[in-house]
């Protein structure tokens, strides 16, 4: 039993599923199971980008922000770090020691 038919006996439709593995690809793609679409764009998965290629995660973070050319201030990494969107908590450590400055 696959985990289409058991999600379709629960009256829900399992779409646009992923992974990293080429071989499930290349299954997925002959046997017309997903929406996947091969291309070299990562995908967001609970707010993190995801590279599926390469199996990465990876973080859309942008630390230098035109104000620091001048002066970067406690108030200007603080504003930075909280643009990090982390729900699982990869780089708690190093948020942390933003925050305590």
């Amino acid at each position: 039993m696959t985990a289409s038919n058991i999600f379709k006996e629960a009256g829900m439709h399992l779409r646009k599923f992923h992974t990293n593995s080429e071989n499930l690809r290349h299954m997925w793609k002959e046997n017309k199971l997903s929406d996947f679409q091969n291309s070299n764009d990562s995908l967001k998965v609970l707010g993190i980008l995801w590279d599926t290629n390469s199996d990465v995660l990876r973080f859309d973070v942008q630390f230098f922000p035109d104000d620091w050319k001048f002066n970067p201030t406690k108030r200007l990494v603080l504003k930075a770090m909280l643009k990090i969107f982390d729900p699982i908590g990869f780089i708690a450590p190093f948020s942390i020691r933003m925050k305590m400055l």
